[in-house]
């Protein structure tokens, strides 16, 4: 397996930068929920992620994130700000809707910021994007505000793709690729940060460690893999995966210039929880990719980069994936406020306070994963569906055991909240769960079944209640 020195370079970088980033890396893993990082919570060995690992201790690592339950949906988060029952992208495309055109993402912003005086930024989209059909049309990135394009719409690389045989569309030719996907992702984005000379922003979304289950090349990982087909024996498919992609990400900073990198915040974050075939005890895969519950929402989070105060830390705090937004345009300099239309709604908290000061009052008091599932006889229903009040159409969930409709996922329509104590999830058929996350962070108690609801979680229940009767009211 190939390894990088990536953590004595990086040092350097560290200590070389005083000013203020001039360019964001933002990297997606695909299905890597907290049970498979070994700088969470792991119950079972984790993959070796040695720059995952390098990155966090030169960074902030935040132990409260959220995501939204399946791809699509964290992607227009986390790139508009915008909660899904506000962009309409509620669960993964095809079966649901794409972004909508009138939708402005992170690179949007920049393009209208540097139109009003601010600085320009280079900005490209790498790897997976997954908020449009396979033919793209109006919502490619390259219609949402990128300058470069190299990756692909499709939400896996399946039947009749794979990792090594898949559509690659760079700008607007597309071709079959033969390379790695997740080799060619960071050859691609290698290949245009090397030619920026002024502040950039690059999304990387990797496809990696989503489905199908594979060998990845063998100088990117140290598993030993059985001899057998991958589904029937998926965890050490899955961790050499995981494994590949560190150290492919590994080679992306390594082979960085050191200016270049010093200038740089890396933001590392995955889309959703951990696909239900490769989880293992005491995780439950009906409660995971797909799931409203724990293992489904809460991600690994890492910020890399002279901007950090004190690196090292671990964050409680509460953030969500649409904090993404507005902590990368402020990375950027950016005067976004400024830059949106007057009647833009914006859900996004800036994260940066944590970034930028050992010690920062909590920027939140709560956070919302979304799951609607706008199909037919699958809940979900109208612009605020997904538990803000409108009851869907049909069952709630999709079980991951009769095959659900999206591989490894437990689906589910409905929406949660939560604050630093409690978690409220609201479902489309009307049902309601309520947990004590800081007694039982596993959620085996559902305290709406207790006899007597105890007061501390009686006030949590109004709170947040309130807070979604707020959300469906706007």
């Amino acid at each position: 397996m190939r390894t990088f020195a990536l953590a004595p370079l990086f040092t350097v970088a560290l200590l070389a930068a005083t000013a203020p980033a001039q360019n964001v890396l933002l990297v997606i893993a695909d299905d890597l929920g907290t049970d498979k990082v070994g700088l969470y919570d792991p119950q079972s060995p984790p993959p070796p992620t040695p720059t995952l690992d390098a990155l966090a201790a030169q960074g902030v690592q935040f132990q409260n994130a959220w995501s939204c339950p399946v791809c699509s949906p964290t992607r227009a988060t986390l790139l508009t700000g915008r909660y899904p029952f506000r962009t309409g992208v509620g669960t993964a495309i095809p079966f649901g809707p794409p972004l909508p055109p009138d939708e402005l993402t992170i690179a949007s912003i920049l393009d209208l910021a540097a139109a009003q005086g601010g600085a320009q930024v280079a900005t490209a989209a790498i790897g997976k994007w997954h908020l449009a059909d396979i033919a793209g049309g109006s919502v490619d990135p390259l219609r949402r505000g990128f300058d470069h394009w190299a990756g692909s719409n499709l939400g896996a690389l399946a039947g009749p793709f794979d990792y090594e045989f898949w559509p690659q569309t760079v700008d607007t030719q597309t071709d079959l690729s033969t390379t790695y996907a997740t080799t060619a992702a960071v050859d691609a984005a290698g290949a245009w940060i090397a030619q920026q000379t002024s502040p950039w922003f690059c999304y990387l979304a990797f496809n990696a460690p989503h489905t199908p289950f594979h060998a990845p090349p063998a100088e990117l990982h140290g598993q030993v893999l059985p001899d057998v087909d991958p589904e029937s024996d998926p965890v050490p498919f899955y961790d050499a995966m995981v494994e590949a992609m560190d150290t492919e990400l590994g080679r992306l900073l390594a082979q960085m210039d050191p200016a270049a990198l010093a200038a740089t915040t890396i933001i590392v974050v995955g889309d959703n929880g951990t696909t239900g075939d490769v989880v293992l005890p005491p995780y439950d895969p009906e409660r995971s990719k797909g799931s409203l519950y724990q293992n489904g929402i809460r991600v690994p989070l890492i910020v890399s980069g002279a901007q950090v105060a004190a690196p090292g830390r671990q964050v409680s705090a509460l953030v969500d994936v649409s904090d993404l937004f507005a902590t990368v345009l402020e990375l950027l300099g950016a005067d976004w406020v400024a830059a949106l239309p007057d009647e833009r709604l914006i859900d996004s908290v800036s994260m940066l306070p944590y970034v930028v000061q050992p010690v920062a009052l909590p920027q939140r008091e709560w956070v919302l994963s979304q799951s609607i599932l706008n199909l037919p006889g699958g809940g979900g229903g109208g612009p605020l569906g997904g538990g803000l009040g409108t009851a869907g159409v049909g069952p709630a969930t999709t079980s991951l055991a009769s095959g659900g409709l999206i591989a490894g996922a437990a689906l589910e329509s409905g929406i949660a909240i939560r604050n630093t104590g409690f978690k409220l999830i609201r479902r489309d058929d009307g049902g309601e769960e309520l947990y004590n996350l800081l007694l039982d962070p596993t959620e085996n108690v559902d305290l709406l079944t207790l006899p007597v609801l105890p007061t501390p979680a009686a006030g949590a229940l109004a709170e947040l209640s309130a807070v979604l009767d707020g959300l469906a009211s706007e």
